[in-house]
This record gives structure tokens, sequence and C-alpha cells, in this order.
């Protein structure tokens, strides 16, 4: 667990957050959680529109489920690989581990912050398709939502590829200046700037080798390998700001998906835990509420919620 650590490092509220998102990778099963999706040429030979649309929204819900558990756990994981990386005093990992979590957050933003309101403006609607009691608007009516369809695809299988895979559909990964933009845009503090400092480090540039090196006069220098832990306190002091608003950004949009799939008669994905997260200051949640048409979300912790999310510091986080 590394809360503790983040919680000395960047504050007893952000180091609670990461708490809450090492409780929910923890409530996980342990062995495997098991997704089904019908093959295309088999969903095609479906002639009764009921169960066309019960098959695609499930499978949908099923989509946004993964989506934000793998979303947890893939940033989680850089943020682990960053305090292991400063725990042993090696700056170069530190780096590496940072960078990737923030491509991570990027990502796991972009794709996802719009998947929890998009499902709780149908929930009625999926509802009665899921229950068997289908009221469309025409009769004979399929329903699908293109908008989180192509979302979720996108998070799922975008990469970099000169073609399609046979079967899976064709997604281009975004290039690493569309998902730093995305942040600026979403207000998270010296992004570019970080960003740009942390790849002179990974990348074999003369930074990767500089900060071993200690001017002593004008035509004279010493390697010291016993600056590292000096620049990791560099990178932690001077964008303390940036994580914190890394954290709210990467983790908050799946905790919301998590949420409003609990609303949905589809328990293979409810996620128990999430049910006792208030989220009642975070504007997105509150939006989704609206959209839920929920007076008060029930909870299991006796009534109470047991974890309360804080909203960013700039109190937008999608």
């Amino acid at each position: 667990m590394i809360s503790h650590k983040i919680k000395k490092d960047f504050g007893e509220k952000i180091g609670a957050y990461v708490g809450i998102i090492e409780s929910i990778i923890n409530s996980l099963p342990k062995s495997r959680i098991t997704y089904s999706i019908m093959p295309v040429d088999s969903f095609k030979d479906i002639i009764d529109v009921g169960s066309i649309n019960k098959i695609y929204w499930d499978e949908l819900l099923g989509r946004a489920h993964f989506a934000a558990i793998t979303s947890i756990i893939r940033s989680y994981r850089w943020l682990q690989g960053m305090i292991a990386a400063q725990d042993s005093g090696v700056v170069l990992p530190y780096c590496a581990s940072y960078r990737g979590l923030i491509e991570s957050v990027a990502d796991s933003y972009y794709s996802l912050k719009d998947v929890a309101p998009n499902l709780a403006g149908h929930k009625n609607i999926i509802n009665s398709i899921l229950s068997g009691k289908i009221e469309l608007p025409k009769e004979g009516q399929v329903l699908i939502s293109k908008e989180l369809e192509n979302l979720l695809i996108h998070y799922s299988h975008a990469k970099v590829s000169k073609g399609a895979d046979e079967g899976q559909p064709r997604q281009n990964a975004k290039p690493n200046s569309f998902y730093i933009d995305v942040l600026k845009k979403a207000n998270v503090q010296n992004v570019s700037e970080i960003y740009s400092e942390l790849c002179q480090y990974v990348h074999p540039s003369s930074d990767s080798i500089s900060y071993l090196c200690e001017f002593i006069e004008q035509d004279k220098f010493s390697v010291y390998i016993n600056r590292e832990k000096q620049m990791i306190e560099y990178f932690t002091k001077k964008y303390k700001g940036t994580m914190i608003d890394l954290i709210m950004h990467g983790f908050t949009p799946s905790i919301i998906i998590l949420k409003v799939l609990l609303h949905y008669n589809a328990p293979m994905y409810h996620s128990k835990i999430a049910d006792g997260i208030n989220c009642s200051s975070v504007p997105a949640w509150v939006n989704c509420e609206g959209l839920l048409r929920v007076d008060k979300i029930p909870v299991h912790q006796s009534g109470k919620y047991k974890y309360n999310l804080p909203s960013s510091p700039g109190g937008s986080v999608a």
C-alpha cells in the first residue's frame, strides 16, 4: 500500500483518496473477472429485437465496467512504480513511471469522463431493455449509442498500428501531444512543463546523464551518484500540485462509472464498495445524480458512507 507515502508527500486529503483506490482494487475478485462478447456473426443471426437490444446493452455495460476497473489498476500501477523508485532512490525509473502515469491519466480522462453521464441519462430505457420490458419510441427499434460505444472501444482497442486486427475495430492511438493538451484544458497544473522535463530524462538525452554530474570548476567535474534522491525530491516538491491534479483526474471518472452502474439491472457489474463512496462534493457525480433522478443513493454501510471522495482543487473534475 502506498497511500501512507502519498499522504506524507502530498497531503492527507490526497492520501485518503489513494486509500480509496486501494480499497477498490482490494475488493476485486482475487481470481479473475470474466466478460462475454458475442461473435459478430452470431449477433447478426439474431432476429428478435428484444434480444438484440438486451445483448447490446449488457455488453456495453460490461465494457464500461471493464474500462473503469482497468483504468484504476493501470494508473495505480504507474503510481506504485513511482513510489518504488522513490523508495529505492533511482531517478530514471521514477521519471519513466511518472511519465507513464501522466499518459495513463490523460487517456483515461479523455476516454471515460463522458461515459458515466452518457449512461446515467438513459437509465430507465436501458433497464427496461435489460428486464425484457422494452419501452422504445418505435416498436422494433434497436437502441444504440455510437458515442458511448466509440469512447469505450477507443479506450480498450486504441493502439499504433498500420491496420485493424481481424475481427476488431480499428482505433488509432492519439499522439502524446493530444493527451497533454487534454490535461491542459482540464487545468492540470504545469502538465506541459513536467512532461517535457520527464521526457528529457526518459529519452537518451544529455539530461539522462547530466544529473549524475557535478561541476567543481569550469574545466573540472565529477560523477556524483548520490544526487538521485535530491532529484526525486525536486520533482516531488516542484510539481506537488500537478500530482494532486493527476490523481483526481485519473481516478474520479472510473469511480463515478462504478457508482452509475449500481443503478442498472446488471448485478454482475455492481461494485458494492462504490456504493459506500460519498461523491457529493464532486460536480461530475452531482450531474449524474440529476440524470439518474435519484434523491438519495442507498449505501451498504449501515446508512452511512464509508469513504468521502474529495473534489479537485479546481472543483471541476469530470
